[in-house]
This record gives structure tokens, sequence and C-alpha cells, in this order.
């Protein structure tokens, strides 16, 4: 991946505008101006206490993530919609690929026909998750994709 990618992934810069934090403890996180709770990442109580979630939990959790994926999403070339409160959908607008996200269930479901690539997330992934693998993804193959011609 590239530095910038590396920086927001490590938590040296804010995940959502870029800011420079330093300091980075291993995992993005948003600075102060982008989350109001301290520039802490946001982690519901379940995950806080390093357990799984439970299903409704899990599915609660993508309902209060859902409009800050949604700007995550948009500002970086994706869209990201709510079929109902069990399914959401994340399309890559220029590569017009397409990825079902099944937060209560732990699922991610290709499109046959609009293959996304392979995500590789940990079981009890998040929305918030889903978005910003797509990102580093995004971000890995337009680094290599320079590097190619």
């Amino acid at each position: 991946m590239g530095d910038a990618a590396d920086a927001i992934l490590n938590g040296d810069d804010c995940q959502e505008c870029g800011e420079y934090m330093g300091g980075g403890e291993g995992f993005p996180r948003s600075c102060a101006g982008c989350n109001p709770d301290g520039g802490q990442a946001v982690l519901c109580e379940g995950k806080q206490r390093g357990r799984p979630l439970k299903r409704s939990a899990r599915r609660a959790d993508a309902v209060t993530q859902f409009d800050r994926a949604v700007r995550l999403a948009e500002d970086n070339g994706f869209r990201l919609r709510k079929c109902s409160d069990a399914h959401y959908q994340l399309v890559h607008i220029e590569k017009d690929w397409l990825l079902n996200i099944y937060p209560g269930n732990g699922r991610l479901y290709n499109d046959p026909h609009r293959k996304p690539p392979y995500f590789g997330l940990e079981p009890g992934f998040s929305l918030i998750d889903v978005v910003r693998r797509a990102i580093a993804l995004e971000v890995k193959d337009r680094h290599a994709h320079r590097y190619r011609t």
C-alpha cells in the first residue's frame, strides 16, 4: 500500500479528512474535527470488550454507522445504499462493481455480474470496516497501477 493508506490504517492520519495526528496506535482513527468524541475510534460496546457482537447488535451498529459510512464512501468514489435494516450495497462508481453487505449475519455477497475484489475481512466486521477496506483496496490498486505503467 501507499504511504497515505498506511498512515490512515496505522492511525497517524485521520481516516476521514487525512489530517496528520501522529502517534498512531495501529488502527484507523478520526481527528477531533471529524469525530466529536475526542478523536478516538468509535467502537460499539461489544467491540470495546473484545467480544463478538450478536446479530441484533451488529444490525443496530450498522444503522448507527450508516450516515458516517455514506459520507466516507461518497468522498472516495463509492456509493453505499441501505436496502433494508439487514441489507446494504456498496457500489464502486467508476469500476461498476457491487457488493451486498449483511452486517447482521456477517456476510458479504458478490453480484455475479459486477464482481468486486476480494475483501478478506475478519468475522464480526462492521459497515464502516467494509467501506474502509474498499478504500484501502482502491488505494492499493491505484498504487499498483501507477507502477505497472
